[in-house]
């Protein structure tokens, strides 16, 4: 397991298409959104071909621990394989972007969660942010 990150890791899912997002799409995302996630909470791109919105899976006790904040957020993903799958469906990409702290420096990434997001197709991104920017 890795060390503790001195700063929260935080988790945002992502949808990426070639066009504007379209409401069968959005309605597809919301099935993704917990009673904590609102529509206020989604990032749009100018375009509109790209959003973001919290990962609600991710456990504030294990905001610390990179590699268990992407478990949670593979784990909440893959029960909900069928909505990803249909927006895949769509031609849209999926991301789960975590963004850590730039002093941060390793993780381990579980086999089971590294399948999960292969057979699900979702891309990972980690994202570093400076120290000041997290706080």
């Amino acid at each position: 397991m890795s060390s503790p990150v001195p700063l929260p890791a935080t988790a945002r899912l992502g949808m990426i298409t070639d066009w504007a997002i379209e409401p069968d799409q959005l309605a597809l995302i919301r099935h993704l959104f917990t009673s904590g996630v609102t529509e206020a909470d989604l990032v749009y791109s100018p375009e509109r071909r790209s959003c973001t919105w919290p990962c609600p899976a991710c456990s504030p006790a294990h905001a610390h621990w990179v590699d268990l904040v992407i478990h949670d957020c593979v784990l909440f993903l893959w029960r909900r394989k069928e909505i990803v799958e249909r927006l895949r469906q769509t031609g849209s990409n999926i991301q789960l972007m975590i963004s850590v702290p730039e002093t941060w420096h390793s993780f381990s990434l579980g086999g089971s969660s590294l399948r999960h997001l292969l057979e699900m197709n979702v891309l990972l991104i980690l994202e570093p942010v400076r120290d000041e920017e997290s706080s």
